[in-house]
């Protein structure tokens, strides 16, 4: 087996977040189900973890704004 790296996407009921990366054989294996995951099909799916959680740190911000702008704002009435 050649140099591996531990990651942390999905079957059914797996979703490979605890994955080993074999660098040398270039094979992704869920160190939960023991799944060979098809090495795309993880880096697809970690990109759209990454869309969503990045839209919703997003919202997040925009409402900590909100909040923010309404604490500081003691003019502004309540809604």
């Amino acid at each position: 087996m050649g140099q591996l790296i531990k990651l942390g996407v999905r079957t059914k009921n797996c979703r490979h977040k605890n994955v080993e990366l074999d660098l040398d054989l270039r094979h992704v294996i869920c160190q939960t189900c023991g799944a060979n995951v098809d090495p795309f099909e993880w880096i697809v799916s970690v990109a759209i973890e990454e869309d969503i959680l990045e839209a919703r740190i997003s919202r997040l911000k925009q409402e900590l704004d909100g909040l923010t702008k309404r604490k500081y704002n003691p003019n502004k009435p309540k809604q």
